[in-house]
C-alpha cells in the first residue's frame, strides 16, 4: 500500500511518488470524492455522491418530453386524417344523391352508366365509413 503522506493537500498524487507507484489511481476527481466522503462532508448532503443518475435522470425527463411531443403531433395528424375522410365520406353522399337525382332524369342507356356510378359510390360510401370507425378507434 502507498503511505499517506503520498498524497498532498490537493488530493492530488505528488510527482516523486507517481514515479515511485506508476500503476496507482491518479484520478482527481476520484480522490476528490473519497476525501469527501471520508471527511463527512457528504453526510446529510441532498447531492448525490456520483452525479451520473442525475444526467441519467434529465436524458429520461428529455426523452419523456419529446415522446409526449410526438404524441400530441400524432394525435394532431390523426384528428386531420380522420375529418379528411369524413369530408371524402360526404362528397361520396353527395355524389351518391346526385347519380340517384340523374338516374330519374335520364335514358335508359345514361340510367344504366348513373347505377353503375352510384353502385361504386354506395360501396365507395360503406367502405369509407367502415375504414372511418376503424381510424377512429385506433
Amino acid at each position: 500500500t502507498r503511505p499517506l503522506d503520498s498524497i498532498n493537500s490537493n488530493v492530488t498524487l505528488d510527482t516523486q511518488n507517481e514515479a515511485q507507484y506508476p500503476n496507482e489511481l491518479t484520478d482527481t476527481w476520484s480522490l476528490d470524492l473519497l476525501t469527501d466522503i471520508v471527511s463527512g462532508d457528504n453526510v446529510g448532503s441532498t447531492k448525490p455522491v456520483n452525479s451520473a443518475p442525475q444526467t441519467e435522470t434529465e436524458y429520461l425527463k428529455e426523452q419523456v418530453q419529446t415522446l409526449r411531443q410526438q404524441l400530441d403531433s400524432a394525435r394532431s395528424e390523426t384528428k386531420t386524417a380522420f375529418e379528411s375522410i369524413q369530408a371524402l365520406e360526404r362528397l361520396l353522399v353527395a355524389s351518391q344523391t346526385r347519380c340517384k337525382e340523374l338516374d330519374a332524369e335520364n335514358s335508359d342507356t345514361k340510367k344504366g352508366n348513373i347505377r353503375r356510378v352510384s353502385t361504386a359510390l354506395s360501396v365507395g360510401v360503406w367502405e369509407f365509413s367502415k375504414f372511418s370507425e376503424y381510424a377512429y378507434n385506433l
